[in-house]
C-alpha cells in the first residue's frame, strides 16, 4: 500500500485518538504490518517535536519507537535514537526487561564506536586532500612544538610569513589556534597533542 493510500485513510479516520495526521499514518502503517516504516516516521516526528520543544509529543513518539522495537525486534533505529535522547530512552527502557535494554545499549555503543572510527577515517582522508606538502611541513613543526620564530629560521622566511601560513592552514582545517591544530592533526596522525 502506498503512502498516498494511507493519506486517504487518514481523511476517513477522523475519530483517531492521535490528532495529528502523521500520527494516524503511523497507526495505520503499524496495523497493516509496515512496522519499520512506522518506526521511521515516529523518529521523524520525534525530531520535529524536539525542535519545537513539545515534550508530550516527544515522549509519545519515543514510546512508540520503543514499543515497535520491542514488539518486532526493530532495535537499530532505537539504538541510534538512544545516542541522541539517552535520558528519555533510558527512562522508558526501565519499563522493559533488562535484557532488552542491554541489547539496545550494546547496539548503541557499537553504532557510536563505528561512527567514531568512520569519522576519524573521513577526517584523515579529507585532510590529505586539503593540505599541500608545504602545509604538512608547518603542521609537523607545530606538532613538534616549534615556535613561529624557530619555524621562520628553519624555513628562511619571516615570522609574519609563518604566521600567515598557519592562519591559512587554520582556515583550511576549521581550527582557530596552533593548539587546536596540534590537537586535531596530532590525533589524525596518531600522535598525542
Amino acid at each position: 500500500m502506498s503512502v498516498f493510500n494511507y493519506e486517504r485513510k487518514i481523511e476517513d479516520n477522523a475519530n483517531a485518538k492521535c490528532t495529528e495526521p502523521f500520527g494516524t499514518l503511523c497507526k495505520l502503517m503499524e496495523r497493516d504490518g509496515y512496522c519499520v516504516e512506522a518506526q521511521e516516521l515516529h523518529i521523524i516526528l520525534l525530531i520535529y517535536h524536539y525542535s519545537a520543544n513539545n515534550k508530550e509529543a516527544i515522549e509519545y513518539h519515543l514510546r512508540k519507537v520503543v514499543e515497535l522495537a520491542y514488539a518486532h525486534d526493530l532495535l537499530f533505529a532505537l539504538a541510534d535514537a538512544e545516542s541522541y535522547y539517552a535520558d528519555a530512552v533510558n527512562a522508558i527502557l526501565r519499563e522493559y526487561p533488562a535484557s532488552f535494554a542491554e541489547r539496545i545499549h550494546k547496539i548503541s555503543r557499537k553504532i557510536y564506536d563505528n561512527f567514531a572510527r568512520f569519522a576519524e577515517k573521513t577526517f584523515r582522508t579529507n585532510v590529505y586532500e586539503r593540505l599541500s606538502k608545504s602545509d604538512y611541513r608547518y603542521v609537523f613543526y607545530a606538532i613538534e612544538g616549534f615556535s613561529n620564530k624557530q619555524v621562520a629560521n628553519m624555513c628562511s622566511v619571516s615570522e609574519r610569513t609563518v604566521s600567515k601560513k598557519y592562519n591559512d592552514i587554520y582556515c583550511e582545517l576549521g581550527v582557530h589556534s596552533k593548539q587546536e591544530l596540534v590537537e586535531k592533526m596530532g590525533t589524525a596522525f596518531g600522535k598525542k597533542a
